[in-house]
């Protein structure tokens, strides 16, 4: 007999329908199997199955159309880079808050003229501009690439360098009013307190996050702590609590007569729900309506809604409301930490609630009931969002469930409404109150979580993880919070395959070299047999090789070494040392650090200098004592050159070296002779002279460059003269590893290869085949 669907069905169709048009780009012939098994399934069994089928299909084609339109070419964009340093006439519109960069700072805008297609655009400025304003001059367009490299998401963007630029207001919309809002608060909170101080409230009042106090966030990182720099339901839920307090304050106060007259038709739970609906609306606004904010005002919205119309739902429609509406509005959201992390962490709280049987009348005793909610939020918190952290982030905190059983509160139900009634009525009357108040409780938050934070060894740092793992994780704490038995052996099988398989397929051995994507710069990672991690240059900013160190697992770098003093070499070492317990910097003598490198080994290194590590051996080989530059650029030429020899491994990192430098290491002869050269300087002309690459002969050249670079590297030239090589380029193989097999043989992998296939775009069984695969590998 059938039965009548439960009404959860229909956003969960239109939800899973999104879901399944995502995966469909890459799992055609799976995703086809599993709806047709599930529709037979549920044909005899479940009512309504023709509309439960249509708003499935309305999601699903949505999703399919909008993700998979044709992007709009660019316009030329190459032609307009600013490569001959000649400035592009640009008028564009401010939106949003501006980031705080060590350099300045970096405003959101839309690019009117020239047309081009970018992902995103921001305006580079020494004073904040801040947003609804009307940009126009000479500026130079600059692009910058992020690379294809584990740990890091490819982003393109193009950033505007102002020759002379002119501004005015702009008129307003919805967006502009927000961020209007937004921005006042933005500078106020500036005026009245410290950096530090202004990030915290910044992050959890607008939702805003300045790139200058990145420590600040590592902290709350490192303690487990990340959630509360962001807006989520606590935030919407103090608010709409402390409407309700107020709102049964002032009845307090009316007379009598008026308070009857005024219940006839709604109770005072009515009056506040209705009195909530401006403020939350407001504070949304205020917010930025990121993707946990908007998850919480829509199920805080069906809960103010339920209380008006008697009907109050359970949590689980109002979170899978959320989820649609979401998106509906962007349906590659399904796909981002933020969207996955803040779902999952309310979906297996209210699911631990249910589980215990929490919040049922008579269940327990109100203490008792209050003790566990304390206990078990937290725990049900982590163990809901600890597999999405381990495969986004690679690490957790072993004082994670503690540090939020006692920061949390304080946080949430001290700081924060202090924090939201301070803002509101600055909002409204231009009056910031309890500003010492609140800045005194921020700074000892800030002070006892940096104060744990700095403990060693406090934060565990996990290898990459294959996807599969964590898929056969989540099903299996579905079928747990569901009372599933079958289902939760069935799964909890499956999560020990997916272990055993993805151990199989791992195939690198060490030693191995990994030539990051760093765009038009230059990053290597030295992996010795002996367990040892030598870091050869740095890239410009850090973050692609601090992810990639992430990605594998390491808390650790025993030498930096920073070739020569270029940014595009040596920009990140500050990131690096900040992030990581590094043991010793390698340079090569010329280097001023500002500031200095304390409790750090520095070796200055010169020619014929061997440092050993086991069966590792890093030789100098340039530059000598009193080497002088006769032509080329001087600081390329001075670049360390190393040896790095590890049977049967051997490279040549080369710097920035050109042609000079060369000339002067063709004395060296037969020890230049390596299996892999690390061509220098991107590619350019001035390099990889022919007789310096006779002597060298190598099997592999991997050439770091980057994608639309302004000096169209690598020259034709280089090229040429490679054609015999064996030739990876970063800019179109991604990263690069170099790495000995089982066998001992020296193999080639590009990171690129374990990504997954849009099969849209051509599909073959051995193509899905290969992304199921996939599943299961970490690089």
């Amino acid at each position: 007999m059938k039965k009548q669907p439960d009404p959860l069905l229909y956003p969960l169709s239109i939800t899973g329908g999104i879901i399944s048009a995502s995966l469909f780009r890459y799992f055609p012939l799976l995703v086809l199997l599993i709806l047709g098994i599930g529709f037979f399934s549920a044909r005899k069994n479940i009512k309504r199955l023709p509309l439960i089928a249509g708003l499935f299909a309305f999601g699903f084609l949505y999703c399919f159309f909008r993700v998979t339109q044709p992007v709009s070419p660019e316009k030329s964009l190459h032609g307009l880079l600013s490569s001959n340093r000649s400035a592009v006439y640009v008028e564009a519109v401010t939106f949003d808050l501006p980031i705080k960069t060590r350099y300045g700072y970096m405003q959101k805008v839309k690019l009117l003229k020239p047309s081009i297609g970018v992902n995103s655009c921001y305006l580079s400025l020494q004073n904040p501009l801040g947003p609804n304003h009307r940009v126009w001059g000479w500026m130079h367009l600059v692009r910058n690439t992020r690379g294809v490299s584990p740990g890091t998401k490819a982003m393109d963007s193009l950033m505007l360098q102002p020759v002379s630029v002119y501004s005015m207001p702009y008129k307003k919309g919805i967006r502009g009013i927000s961020d209007g809002l937004r921005w006042r608060l933005y500078r106020k909170l500036d005026e009245l307190f410290s950096e530090e101080v202004s990030a915290f409230l910044k992050a959890i009042l607008i939702g805003h996050r300045d790139s200058t106090v990145s420590p600040l966030y590592r902290n709350f990182s490192s303690t487990g702590l990340a959630h509360l720099m962001s807006i989520s339901g606590t935030h919407f839920g103090l608010l709409a609590l402390i409407v309700f307090v107020f709102t049964k304050a002032i009845a307090r106060l009316l007379p009598y007569r008026i308070l009857v007259r005024a219940t006839r038709y709604m109770s005072l739970q009515e009056y506040a729900a209705v009195l909530t609906i401006p403020f939350v609306l407001f504070y949304l606004m205020l917010s930025g309506a990121r993707v946990p904010a908007l998850r919480s005002f829509i199920m805080m919205m069906l809960f103010l809604l339920g209380l008006l119309s008697g009907r109050i739902n359970g949590w689980r429609y109002g979170i899978v409301a959320a989820a649609s509406v979401i998106l509906i509005a962007d349906p590659e959201s399904i796909f981002t930490p933020s969207f996955l992390l803040s779902f999952s962490a309310v979906w297996f709280i209210g699911s631990a609630y249910d589980f215990m049987q929490i919040g049922k009348s008579g269940s327990r005793s109100k203490d008792r009931l209050n003790l566990y909610k304390l206990i078990i939020t937290p725990f049900s918190a982590l163990a809901g969002t600890i597999g999405l952290t381990l495969y986004f982030f690679h690490k957790t905190s072993v004082l994670a469930l503690p540090m939020n059983m006692v920061v949390t509160p304080v946080v949430g139900f001290l700081l924060l409404p202090v924090a939201l009634i301070s803002a509101v009525v600055f909002v409204v009357i231009g009056v910031f109150p309890f500003a010492g108040l609140l800045g005194t409780l921020v700074s000892w938050v800030l002070k006892a979580v940096g104060y744990v934070s700095s403990f060693k060894d406090m934060v565990l740092n996990i290898r990459a993880i294959p996807l599969g793992v964590i898929i056969c994780w989540y099903l299996f704490l579905m079928f747990l919070t569901l009372r599933k038995r079958l289902g939760m052996v069935f799964s909890f099988f499956m999560l020990i395959v997916a272990g055993v398989i993805s151990f199989v397929l791992y195939q690198y051995r060490t030693p191995m070299v990994t030539f990051l994507d760093v765009g038009q710069a230059d990053s290597a990672v030295v992996e010795t047999a002996s367990g040892r991690t030598i870091v050869i240059d740095t890239g410009r900013r850090g973050i692609v090789t601090e992810a990639y160190l992430s990605y594998m697992g390491k808390d650790e770098i025993d030498a930096i070494v920073v070739t020569h003093g270029g940014k595009d070499h040596s920009g990140g070492i500050y990131r690096l040392l900040r992030d990581f317990y590094v043991k010793e910097v390698w340079d090569n003598g010329e280097m001023i650090y500002n500031p200095p490198l304390k409790n750090i080994k520095l070796r200055h290194l010169r020619t014929l200098d061997v440092l050993s590590s086991g069966k590792a051996e890093f030789m100098i080989l340039h530059p000598y004592s009193g080497y002088f530059s006769r032509w080329g650029a001087a600081d390329n030429n001075r670049s360390l050159v190393i040896k790095y020899t590890e049977k049967p491994l051997t490279v040549l990192f080369t710097g920035d070296i050109e042609a000079d430098a060369e000339q002067v290491l063709l004395r060296f002869m037969g020890r230049l002779k390596s299996k892999v050269l690390k061509v220098p300087h991107h590619g350019s002309r001035t390099s990889t002279t022919e007789d310096f690459l006779r002597l060298v002969s190598p099997e592999i050249a991997v050439i770091s460059v980057g994608r639309f670079n302004p000096y169209a590297h690598p020259h034709k030239e280089v090229l040429e003269r490679l054609r015999e090589t064996k030739l990876l380029r970063t800019d179109i193989d991604s990263a690069v590893r170099i790495y000995t097999d089982s066998s001992g043989d020296v193999r080639v992998s590009k990171y690129r290869d374990l990504l997954f296939e849009d099969l849209l775009e051509g599909y073959t069984l051995g193509r899905e085949v290969n992304n199921l695969k996939r599943l299961f590998l970490v690089w």
